[in-house]
């Protein structure tokens, strides 16, 4: 699993936040069932919206994410990406997890 953020610095009346972009491969010989990545953000980060994937858990800075109907098969060697878009309380919490891991189920 790889990870990349881009983010915005908190101005005026808007709050900083950040997209992140998360690709999930499957390294194995088998076709994927559905997958699962935990996230834990540090404390200070909220998930407002994600894309491609399911939010499972929601409990503030820890989330669950899991395959969608489109994208529950990983084949051999191919991945899937899906995101989420985030506020931060402060410009200086970091848009990187603290800790993410992920789960093909098979």
């Amino acid at each position: 699993m790889t990870y990349t953020a881009g983010g915005w610095d908190a101005t005026g009346n808007f709050p900083a936040g950040f997209i992140g972009t998360f690709t999930v491969t499957n390294n194995t010989a088998t076709v994927t069932e559905g997958w699962r990545v935990e996230v834990h953000y540090r404390t200070g980060v909220e998930v407002l919206q994600n894309w491609n994937a399911v939010k499972l858990l929601d409990v503030d800075p820890t989330y669950v994410f899991g395959e969608t109907s489109f994208n529950r098969e990983i084949g051999p060697g191919r991945s899937i990406e899906f995101g989420v878009q985030a506020r931060k309380t402060a410009n200086n919490v970091s848009n990187y997890p603290r800790s993410a891991v992920c789960a093909l189920l098979f």
